[in-house]
């Protein structure tokens, strides 16, 4: 809603709401150690509800789906006054481009350049910087 303030000048009294579509990938805005929150991506949006993919969960972890409240979903891990969310969950990336596959460790989407390993084999899609972290940490596979 925008209303004159002087004329020719307008400013904006509410923040319109941002678009939460298909595709995106979100991650906890806060973690602590033994949390339950984990990172998502939007398969559906319906009214106020989201049914997201959660490649961590399910049945012995192989990836399960679950319902989030939209409202719990930011743009940002940061309030409008700039203080650091405690609680939902942050805009990571996407939707994805044409080409582009989602890393499963740090749920970004990556043209196919960009990857070390391609879902196409086996698992999930990994990015060259993180497979880098993987085999630093691991050693060479």
């Amino acid at each position: 809603h925008l209303r004159p303030r002087l004329p020719g000048l307008t400013v904006r009294t509410e923040v319109e709401p941002f678009a939460v579509v298909a595709g995106q990938t979100y991650v906890p805005c806060r973690t602590a150690a033994g949390s339950r929150c984990r990172p998502f991506v939007v398969e559906r949006v319906r009214g106020d509800d989201v049914y997201v993919w959660d490649p961590f969960g399910g049945i012995k972890g192989l990836g399960g789906h679950r319902w989030v409240k939209r409202s719990s979903l930011h743009p940002t891990g940061r309030t409008d006054r700039g203080a650091e969310r405690r609680t939902g969950y942050r805009l990571k990336s996407g939707p994805p481009a044409p080409g582009q596959e989602l890393c499963g460790t740090c749920m970004t989407y990556v043209g196919p350049d960009d990857l070390a390993v391609s879902a196409w084999g086996s698992g999930h899609s990994t990015c060259k910087p993180c497979m880098a972290d993987i085999e630093r940490q691991y050693g060479q596979r």
